[in-house]
């Protein structure tokens, strides 16, 4: 990760994109150039632990298979991270950016970091309550239901079979154990993401990014170290070792960004230690700390009074994509013993680009709507949120694309190897195709849940996440009867459609600034490059990579390099290649097609390689004036 420079002056410092001001062009197409930096820098972290999440996924099919085991680790696992996006990234860090925004632009830091530290002394111990009793409850519902299940060896996707103990499936005692090594996760993520948030108000995105990577990098160092060493076949003791690295990156995940703040930001956990005289807030926007907010239509004094009336609204609204998808892992855990282990490996496929560009550009962009919100500058507001949908655009919908047009050789490449076999990678390809469909909507969800959080609509979002919740339940069951895990998967996307079309019809009724800047045309545009750039790339594929990919494998083969690996490598070389040549042939379209952002990165490439921007002459071929 970059690391940040220690600030010296005694004003605040401001993100990047207030620092100066912009030319008025820049301000319309909403911060261009101002944000590219914090999105790289955000991006190479959000890549780099997308990458180490892919290894670690890599590692737990190698060793676990497609199975019972694995399916107790991904539902174990996934109950700390549903309260980590819950509460920690999602309802805190919704409720705490504009509040927090709004106090650092009132009273400098010293009154930001008050707030800080009240929000920790509130969230620490109910985070530690409900870690507690969810232990408690996991535990007892393994003393109650006999103990430790058995794993047996059986044919099927991948060698398991599910052992019953009392009447309850295996694979559901086997993750309520797991459950219990888990939780502790839970606070530590949380309070890592309030941190995280933090750095983000105060323009510091490269230190947010590394929690991720530690997280992984211990989970994998967990796993290599039980599967290869302390623990070899068996699958339930390699599972715990997957618990305990997680332990172990929850730790990291916190303690990177508290010591970025306690460093380099100033930041005290002892309100006495901040004096308002260290962080003084500029002359131009002082204002008494006591200056009323407004959070709908009620006027409150009291900043944690404003969080509070946030949170729950920002809870439901927030965390209704994580919920369905928990209510999915659940029931996919019911269907039988590979469900919940290929709906996991599919999503996590997806997730690499949603969360690599989507996530990052919401991240960028928010803090940045929610300074413009709290000074004001609504056409402003609305420039960034257009600059955003259009990012996210021009980046998700071709990815869906190609993940169409590419889904068999990826997993295959990815995951099968060990004891995940072919029969698994064929189960896992139609859900790869529906979540892959629903990866433009979840990236619009992300920024404009984040656009009405910024101007504190809350209760609306709260309500519609009531609406989708109760969707998703009633379809889930339904479609998994008839379809198993792709149904689950199928009502995902039915749920994800249906909220981006209430959050569209909600920015048009509460925050008309958002909408202000059409994007049919960028819709048209991304959607036809990236059709011609799916057919491109799996006739590429079709007729050139894969009989290039067979013969590399022979090659590298008869050189020793053994057959497994041999393959890997020509898979891995022709797809990358297929994947540059998508990728180019796609750019060159929305080039051609003036998509905005296209020409902005093509005009910045330009300057930086030293082409005069187009309508400028170069100072080299300027009339010489003297000979006039």
């Amino acid at each position: 990760m970059i690391s940040q420079n220690t600030t010296s002056t005694p004003a605040p410092e401001r993100p990047d994109h207030e620092s100066a001001p912009r030319h008025a062009s820049s301000r319309n197409q909403g911060g261009g150039g101002g944000h590219y930096g914090k999105m790289a820098v955000t991006a190479a972290g959000t890549l780099g632990s997308r990458v180490l999440g892919l290894v670690r996924d890599q590692l737990t099919a190698y060793f676990l298979g497609a199975g019972m085991a694995a399916s107790a680790l991904v539902m174990a696992q996934t109950i700390p991270n549903l309260f980590r996006r819950l509460l920690g990234e999602g309802a805190l860090t919704a409720a705490l950016v504009p509040v927090m925004s709004s106090e650092l632009r009132a009273g400098g830091r010293g009154q930001a970091f008050r707030l800080l530290n009240r929000l920790l002394r509130v969230a620490a111990p109910a985070m530690a309550a409900i870690t507690l009793a969810l232990m408690i409850a996991a535990f007892a519902f393994v003393q109650w239901h006999g103990g430790d299940p058995a794993i047996a060896p059986e044919a099927g996707v991948d060698g398991l079979r599910t052992v019953s103990t009392s009447g309850v499936s295996g694979r559901h005692v086997l993750a309520a154990k797991l459950v219990v090594w888990c939780m502790p996760y839970m606070p530590l993520a949380c309070l890592a993401a309030v941190f995280a948030a933090a750095l983000n108000i105060l323009g510091k995105f490269g230190v947010t990014s590394l929690g991720p990577l530690l997280l992984n990098a211990c989970i994998i160092t967990s796993l290599c170290l039980g599967g290869f060493w302390f623990a070899q076949g068996d699958m339930e003791a390699i599972a715990l070792w997957a618990c305990g690295g997680m332990l172990a990156g929850g730790a990291a995940q916190l303690l990177a960004p508290a010591l970025a703040m306690r460093l380099r930001e100033g930041w005290r956990i002892r309100e006495s230690r901040l004096p308002e005289a260290a962080f003084p807030a500029p002359a131009a926007t002082q204002t008494p700390a006591a200056t009323p907010h407004s959070v709908g239509t009620a006027v409150i004094d009291d900043p944690m009074a404003r969080l509070r009336m946030l949170f729950l609204p920002a809870l439901a609204g927030a965390g209704v994509q994580q919920l369905n998808l928990a209510v999915s892992r659940f029931l996919a855990l019911g269907v039988d013993d590979h469900a919940l282990t290929l709906y996991h490996y599919a999503n996590r496929i997806v997730e690499l680009p949603v969360g690599l560009f989507a996530i990052t550009v919401a991240t960028v962009i928010f803090p940045a709507m929610a300074l413009c919100a709290a000074r004001g500058e609504r056409q402003r507001m609305g420039a960034e949120f257009a600059h955003g949908m259009r990012l996210i655009l021009a980046i998700n919908i071709p990815a869906a694309f190609g993940l169409f047009a590419l889904c068999g050789p990826i997993v295959e490449l990815l995951f099968e190897q060990g004891r995940f076999t072919a029969t698994a990678t064929a189960a896992t390809l139609p859900l790869l195709c529906v979540f892959a469909a629903a990866m433009p909507f979840y990236g619009a969800i992300a920024l404009m849940g984040r656009a009405l959080n910024a101007v504190h609509v809350t209760r609306p979002q709260a309500r519609l996440a009531v609406a989708v919740f109760l969707l998703n339940l009633a379809l889930s069951p339904v479609l998994a009867w008839f379809a198993g895990a792709p149904g689950l998967a199928c009502a995902n996307l039915a749920g994800a459609v249906f909220q981006t079309v209430a959050l569209r019809f909600m920015l048009r009724r509460h925050g008309a600034d958002f909408i202000r800047e059409p994007l049919l045309r960028p819709l048209l545009q991304c959607l036809s490059a990236s059709a011609v750039m799916g057919a491109g790339a799996w006739a590429g594929w079709r007729f050139a990579a894969l009989p290039l990919a067979r013969w590399l494998g022979r090659f590298f083969s008869c050189h020793g390099l053994g057959d497994l690996f041999a393959g890997k490598l020509a898979s891995a070389l022709t797809l990358s290649a297929t994947l540059a040549g998508a990728v180019a042939l796609y750019f060159a379209l929305l080039t051609l097609a003036r998509y905005p952002e296209a020409e902005a990165i093509r005009q910045k490439w330009k300057r930086r390689h030293g082409h005069p921007k187009e309508g400028h002459a170069s100072p080299s071929r300027q009339p010489d004036s003297s000979a006039k």
